[in-house]
């Protein structure tokens, strides 16, 4: 809203880095929790709905924008502000905390009440929720206790049997019908699930991290490079600025559901390859035929060429924001999360400057940017895929992966289905 009171140049350039700082905020946060909230077999349902109201918010823009076309940019910018802020106060109501951070973070008793929440809208029996849990918990005590033996640590047969015991002693504690009691067992549950605490440093220290956040920083620089310059470049286009905006914005709906039927098919790599060879060849083409925009029909294959780089670049934008938190722990998610999209801040930053560079050389943004595409489909053998895998919860289970061997011991990720 105070974009629109800006009086000068000086104080909207405050306001706009302010909105930009915290925008990307919140669509990191909004992301990691949208990925959290689903166990791995409905993950792309999330991605689905993401894309669809992405692409439907930004096709809706290019309507409030021709109606007040011949109004001051003030207004549009108060009638975008409004809606932001309705959606504010719907999230300061009814969201909750992510469970799989609360419950990596050792917060107990907020996880319970989650957990009492979620059962409670959902007309679920928190009892049979605890009891699970408790399960899985009692059974990997008692794996790893059996391995210690194994290994001379403990004395196994008197350790494993006295652990069996208080499993059979907790599960029925568990059961009963005092919910004091469930909320005191759940927490116990839950410190066991507890992870080690983590720092973007960290990143540095892993060899494998390391490896997922410079493929990923190149990823999302190419991607919000190639997004956002088809959006800067889409009113120079052959035809009616308002049409070409809603034509590129609307190239994003069908994006969600082309990803949610070929995601869990082919796989998360493979998906992204798919979009970023498509953005690739569609900017390269449509650079090519910019040269011949005399032409009625080539420049009609300029526009329907860069729609296809659209389709393409909406695409990646949709995979990226769901692949990368399922390449990084718990407690590194959102760090991780934030530091690769300003990465692709910076390719934001370059984008506007595309329409300059194709006053020198109309080809060039396209080719330019279609070939840093192709470079990230090479670099994505460096990457694991995450198809049917669940959330890594911790460094381990990522180290994990790189020896193709899935990690198979409940306590190292949370799948909590209320």
């Amino acid at each position: 809203m105070a974009i629109g009171l800006a009086p000068n140049y000086a104080a909207l350039l405050v306001f706009k880095f302010l909105v930009g700082g915290f925008q990307q905020g919140v669509v990191g946060v909004k992301v990691t929790m949208a990925i959290e909230l689903f166990p791995k077999e409905y993950r792309s349902v999330a991605v689905l709905v993401d894309a669809l109201f992405w692409g439907l918010s930004a096709s809706v823009m290019a309507l409030p924008a021709f109606l007040l076309r011949d109004f001051t940019w003030r207004y549009l910018q108060y009638a975008l502000s409004a809606v932001s802020a309705l959606i504010c106060l719907l999230q300061l109501w009814y969201i909750d905390e992510s469970l799989r951070w609360l419950v990596a973070n050792g917060k107990k008793d907020a996880a319970v009440t989650v957990l009492e929440r979620a059962a409670r809208v959902n007309r679920k029996d928190f009892t049979v929720i605890v009891s699970t849990l408790d399960d899985s918990v009692t059974e990997t005590e008692n794996s790893q206790l059996t391995a210690d033996a194994v290994n001379g640590n403990v004395d196994g047969d008197a350790e494993v049997e006295g652990k069996a015991s208080n499993g059979g002693d907790n599960g029925t504690t568990t059961l009963c019908s005092d919910l004091t009691a469930l909320e005191a067992k759940l927490a116990e549950t839950l410190e066991h699930k507890q992870a080690k605490k983590l720092t973007l440093l960290d990143i540095f220290r892993h060899r494998t991290l390391f490896i997922h956040s410079l493929v990923t920083w190149l990823t999302w620089f190419t991607c919000a490079f190639a997004f956002f310059a088809l959006y800067m470049m889409s009113t120079t286009l052959h035809g009616n600025r308002f049409l070409n905006y809603f034509l590129t914005a609307a190239m994003e709906l069908p994006t969600g559901f082309v990803i949610y039927f070929i995601l869990d098919r082919v796989g998360r790599k493979t998906a992204t390859r798919g979009m970023f060879i498509l953005a690739g060849v569609g900017l390269i083409a449509s650079g090519i035929f910019r040269v011949f925009t005399g032409n009625a029909t080539l420049g009609t294959l300029s526009v329907v060429t860069a729609m296809l780089g659209m389709l393409g670049a909406s695409g990646i934008f949709a995979l990226v924001f769901f692949f990368t938190p399922e390449l990084f722990p718990t407690n590194m998610r959102n760090q991780a999360l934030g530091v690769a999209s300003f990465a692709g801040r910076l390719g934001g930053m370059l984008a506007p400057f595309m329409t300059d560079l194709a006053d020198i050389a109309i080809w060039a943004p396209g080719v330019m940017i279609g070939s840093l595409c192709f470079v990230v489909v090479v670099l994505f053998r460096f990457i694991p895929e995450t198809r049917g895998r669940e959330l890594p919860h911790t460094i381990e289970d990522i180290e994990a992966w790189e020896k193709e061997s899935l990690p198979t011991d409940d306590n190292s990720s949370l799948d909590v289905r209320v």
